[in-house]
């Protein structure tokens, strides 16, 4: 059958130096930059010339990187909102005179510099560390805090008093485009209750009073996410306009790299890395084999955007994202779910066939569900079911012995829980990648009773499991959510 893919995340780490927060570690640091560095311009002595931009500044470690390879006349502007990053960057500005730092929103970038200008453009999206361990930032909803979430306090207003602002309707949109993106149910239960709660004790001041509340509202396990951090995300997403940054960012160096020049983006959530690649359909060239195949102009004007556009330049993606190595990933912890998206720019070689702007359809009228679905059933026509022989079960006695601490376990994992507490499902099919090792994979043979102590939901992480073997709260690690079942689904085979 076909292999298993293993997820690209790294082990968890017994103590992740990154448990204990130290300054901020930008990821994949090396990756991002040398995906971006322009290679035409390398010089004889291994350095870099031309006009660089990291768009995204934050404590400096990508634009110190930039700024080792450079050659004494490559130049680096950084941009930032953020004012105590930018007091930072004034302080390398007065070191380095190649370097410069824009107090300005990335999304202004097109603003900045002229069309071919530019040599390569290094993105690193989502919040640093600095912000989300700051609790008057209000970016985390495990410790008290005001309720600000603005990159730049200077501008904007925080989210308490938006809050006041908006209206039930308008926070369900937001939750559920910027945060609990798969369930608008429970992005319309928690804008009622937030709202309504408000009205009842006033302006909601703290990150706690909020989380607490969320808590409430959603009462299920949450996979073991914090369960108000979707919500806080979303919130936050939209106050600083992420998405339209994002997209805004995207055109811009585009319109002003020269060609063969490179744009490297670390992405973290899914909602970023979808951006990015619908950003590279609506600028792709179709391929030769396409063109031979699909005579009608609209058609192709419908599926690849760049054809009725006035653009000269394509967009291609060079390989797959890149993913944190194991060393990283145990090395920073936050990095587990980055990803590095290399973006290439090249001439454009395709007609314009503008004419044909106004002929292309919504893209709802282009797909619908078949109106007829074949027929799907278990056993042949005709054929009973044969059935599975039922065999009783005995519980094993629970192990009085406790996990290990939440250090050895994903973040969300409460410390000092009981064994009992999590979930027992069985192993379905064996699963294996070799010796298991603690916080590593686990190898579960078939049948084998599992306690499930956190399910991942995005990213790397999405449809694999942690846990320990019954019996063996020492042998932990992932495994596969396809390779078990819970209790009542399953039976065990004689």
């Amino acid at each position: 059958g076909k292999a298993r893919e293993v997820p690209h995340f790294a082990p968890f780490p017994k103590k992740p130096p990154s448990w204990n927060r130290p300054a901020h570690v930008p990821c994949l640091l090396h990756e991002a930059v040398k995906e971006m560095l322009h290679p035409k311009m390398r010089q004889p002595d291994g350095t870099y010339s031309g006009t660089y931009v990291d768009c995204t500044f934050g404590r400096g470690g990508h634009s110190r990187e930039i700024l080792k390879r450079l050659s004494p006349e490559g130049r680096l502007i950084a941009f930032d909102v953020d004012r105590e990053a930018v007091n930072v960057a004034r302080r390398l500005e007065a070191e380095d005179p190649r370097f410069q730092i824009m107090h300005r929103p990335f999304g202004d970038l097109a603003d900045v510099f002229r069309t071919g200008e530019l040599h390569g453009v290094l993105l690193d999206l989502g919040v640093s560390s600095p912000q989300l361990d700051d609790k008057r930032r209000g970016f985390t909803d495990r410790e008290d805090g005001p309720l600000d979430l603005r990159m730049n306090q200077m501008g904007g207003i925080p989210a308490s008093d938006w809050l006041h602002q908006v209206t039930e309707e308008e926070l369900t949109w937001v939750i559920h485009s910027y945060g609990e993106d798969d369930d608008w149910r429970l992005s319309e239960r928690l804008a009622a209750c937030i709202l309504a709660y408000q009205k009842t004790v006033g302006t909601i001041k703290s990150t706690t009073q909020l989380a607490d509340l969320i808590r409430k509202v959603k009462i299920s396990d949450d996979h073991g996410m914090p369960p108000a951090k979707l919500t806080f995300q979303a919130i936050r997403v939209f106050l600083n306009h992420e998405m339209q940054q994002l997209d805004q960012v995207l055109q811009g160096a585009f319109a002003r790299l020269v060609p063969s020049a490179r744009c490297s983006v670390i992405s973290f959530k899914r909602k970023e890395s979808n951006a990015i690649r619908r950003f590279v359909r609506e600028h792709e060239e179709p391929h030769a084999k396409v063109l031979e195949l699909i005579k009608d102009a609209t058609r192709l004007c419908e599926m690849y955007p760049l054809l009725t556009s006035t653009n000269d330049y394509s967009v291609r993606q060079i390989g797959e994202p890149i993913k944190p190595s194991l060393a990283e990933v145990q090395r920073n912890w936050r990095s587990r779910s980055s990803a590095v998206h290399v973006l290439l720019r090249e001439p454009r070689t395709s007609p314009r066939l503008l004419e044909h702007r106004d002929l292309v359809r919504d893209v709802r009228e282009r797909m619908r569900e078949p109106g007829c679905q074949p027929a799907f059933c278990g056993a042949a026509v005709g054929e009973a079911p044969r059935l599975l022989a039922e065999i009783s079960f005995n519980s094993e006695a629970i192990d009085s012995a406790q996990l290990p601490v939440a250090e050895e376990f994903p973040p969300d994992v409460e410390e000092a829980q009981e064994i009992e507490d999590f979930r027992r499902v069985r192993a379905i099919e064996s699963f294996s990648l070799g010796p298991s090792t603690a916080g590593g994979y686990l190898n579960i043979p078939k049948d084998a009773l599992v306690y499930l102590t956190y399910e991942g939901t995005e990213g790397d992480e999405f449809d694999w499991c942690f846990g320990c073997l019954s019996g063996s709260p020492e042998d932990f690690g992932w495994f596969p959510k396809s390779c078990v079942a819970d209790l009542e689904h399953t039976h065990v085979h004689s």
